[in-house]
């Protein structure tokens, strides 16, 4: 088809004739005969098409491919390749390092608890070994070189995926199913734009893949961690001899530019270099941290629970009107900041209202009325947290009240809240309503508990000094004898009190 006639043979070669017509004709009948000396025939020279043999050449590469094509677009093309990443760095631990990372689970956390084991030292100890295991991996810069390189191969493999074997093959044998392996003798010639398209795509392809020694092994993890085992070795070293060959010499590129007419064709391959250490070394970190903030607030939650019942025992929790649990669930759905003082404010309002006030705000007004201190300004402290604690329940009330359903933010809030998208765009408008509810909400545990340990801390003080006739707090301490709403038995529940409820804000301090 695009053989040089006798006439612009003898003007070219004696003549010196270079129009442009014959100057191509020329180029693609010296590179046809250099096409005809590979064992393999792309073309069929007579008509110009590409040949049969063409897809016979790949269909053998399709079959032997075909089991990783479908996994290989999952990981590498559809999807993240992140946990293919972290199997092939946790393939290639250690023993120690494997250990390492038992004794800092979660699990082995848990087991060591259960066992009753003081648990500050648990959490150090799986620090520590965390800690280690890292550096185990971040000093082992071999290690994670291999690692990256295999990675790297990996990803460049997959590659091929640009290049649909279904549908070039489709163009040889319209009836082709794909995954079908006894079709060989069925195609035909053809001649299709498509197809020399294709063909571009197979070349930049193969030519970004580089086949070595890691890139064998890297695709028998890969294998394995597809459950692709039963794939004989043989298929891929079939492929990669396809691919050898067609990598290590100009035939396919001849073929394409023979095909395209356009001796200025080049293939333009990417090569990978990928590090995956730091995302997996950053993500197991924020897992650490997380598997252990649940434990924690695991363990907080059974000691909170513990002591509110003991604290509370008959006494039903004075609940919020307007910060719920409601608009917590939508905000916490859609990983939004929430409000975090929820129980801590029902619990500082119910010791509050039916535990100070009722049983022990007369009596503390009287005791710190007669008695005079030693310190001018601990009797200041003394009665700052008097009013602290009795004015709880109001301060509680105003800060419920800014979420009520008629005030802005409750109304904001809820149009914010109708869905997901709406919610994660307004993002800094919800922070800022969340924030500052949260913010003056600490500001109240702040002050109630630190009220509570002064109040505490100097009910100790007089009784020491009542029963041992000290002068350590107060320089009266035995007029406690005639007072009429406090006693030293009050002070004892005092005591008993306001240490399960210094306990239970502990808790939530920040």
């Amino acid at each position: 088809m695009n053989s040089i006639s006798f006439v612009d043979y003898i003007k070219y070669t004696f003549f010196n004739v270079r129009e442009p017509e014959v100057v191509e004709k020329v180029k693609l009948n010296a590179l046809a005969k250099v096409l005809s000396k590979h064992k393999h025939n792309f073309i069929d020279f007579k008509t110009g098409q590409i040949n049969a043999e063409c897809a016979k050449f790949i269909y053998e590469m399709y079959k032997a491919i075909h089991p990783f094509l479908a996994p290989l677009k999952e990981d590498f093309s559809e999807k993240s390749s992140k946990r293919f990443s972290y199997y092939l760095i946790e393939s290639e631990f250690s023993e120690e390092q494997k250990n390492l990372v038992k004794l800092s689970s979660s699990e082995y956390i848990l087991d060591q608890l259960t066992k009753e084991k003081k648990s500050n030292i648990v959490f150090t100890n799986a620090k520590n070994l965390f800690v280690k295991f890292r550096d185990s991996i971040d000093n082992n810069k071999s290690q994670k070189t291999e690692i990256n390189l295999k990675f790297s191969l990996l990803k460049d493999f997959s590659e091929i995926l640009n290049f649909d074997f279904f549908m070039f093959l489709k163009l040889f044998n319209p009836n082709f199913v794909e995954g079908n392996s006894k079709i060989s003798n069925s195609f035909v010639n053809t001649y299709d734009i498509n197809a020399i398209d294709d063909l571009t795509k197979l070349h930049t392809a193969i030519e970004t893949i580089t086949i070595r020694k890691e890139l064998i092994s890297v695709l028998s993890t890969y294998s394995k961690y597809r459950g692709l085992s039963g794939t004989p070795d043989k298929n891929i070293k079939i492929f990669l001899s396809a691919m050898k060959y067609l990598k290590t010499s100009n035939f396919l590129s001849d073929t394409i530019t023979y095909l395209l007419k356009d001796f200025k064709y080049v293939y333009r391959p990417k090569f990978s270099n990928v590090d995956i250490y730091i995302p997996y070394i950053s993500n197991l970190t924020k897992t650490f941290k997380s598997e252990i903030e649940t434990i924690i607030r695991g363990i907080k939650r059974n000691e909170s629970s513990s002591i509110r019942n003991n604290l509370f025992s008959g006494i039903e929790i004075t609940k919020l009107v307007n910060i719920n649990n409601e608009i917590n669930t939508s905000l916490i759905v859609y990983e939004l900041p929430y409000f975090e003082f929820i129980d801590c404010l029902e619990y500082i309002k119910t010791f509050s209202t039916e535990i100070y006030i009722k049983f022990y705000r007369e009596g503390l007004n009287e005791l710190f009325l007669a008695l005079e201190f030693i310190n001018k300004e601990r009797s200041t402290n003394a009665f700052d947290a008097f009013y602290i604690l009795e004015d709880a329940k109001n301060n509680i009330d105003i800060i419920d009240s800014e979420m009520s359903p008629q005030s802005e933010n409750r109304k904001k809030l809820k149009l914010l809240l109708s869905s997901k998208n709406k919610a994660i765009s307004n993002r800094d408008s919800i922070d800022s309503i969340i924030s500052n509810i949260n913010n003056k909400s600490n500001d109240i545990l702040v002050n109630v508990y630190n009220s509570a340990i002064d109040i505490t801390t100097i009910i100790k003080n007089i009784s020491e000094d009542y029963k041992n006739n000290t002068k350590i707090e107060v320089e009266n301490a035995s007029k406690i004898n005639s007072l009429h709403d406090f006693d030293i038995e009050i002070a004892t529940r005092i005591l008993h009190d306001f240490d399960l409820f210094i306990s239970l804000l502990k808790n939530f301090i920040r």
